[in-house]
């Protein structure tokens, strides 16, 4: 008994650690802001615990940041809108994947990205939690 005290007490460090851990959520910019040049506009964004991600947040990552959810990938820094990512902590799985953004975001670039609305279709909704990322490589 003490030792699934201690494995639990520790699993509760690591929970509390990693709900504490901070990315930009990158904040709604007007359709009317966006001038069409792709890559060349600032981002508005602010700090925010993982544990404050919602579904239908834009998150920017960088480099060596670890994935905090489901995502779908928007756009990254590489022309061809390739990156590679490490979900172990949510699969389990330690391999690099491959990632591609989807096309028509990717060649939105940067600014283009920020000023989208749009929506997430799924099979059932109780299965699709997803949240949006703009991976900067």
């Amino acid at each position: 008994m003490g030792k699934e005290a201690y494995d639990d007490y520790s699993r509760y460090l690591r929970d509390r650690e990693a709900n504490s851990t901070r990315y930009l959520l990158v904040l709604p910019q007007s359709s009317t802001e966006y001038d069409g040049s792709p890559r060349d506009q600032a981002l508005s964004t602010k700090s925010i615990p993982s544990s404050s991600i919602k579904v239908g947040s834009m998150i920017l990552l960088e480099k060596n940041q670890r994935v905090p959810a489901d995502m779908v990938l928007l756009s990254t820094s590489e022309e061809e809108g390739s990156c590679f990512v490490r979900t172990d902590q949510l699969d389990g799985e330690t391999d690099w994947k491959l990632k591609i953004a989807v096309r028509e975001t990717q060649e939105l670039g940067e600014g283009g990205v920020s000023s989208i609305e749009g929506s997430l279709y799924g099979l059932s909704t109780s299965t699709l939690y997803l949240s949006v990322v703009i991976l900067m490589i």
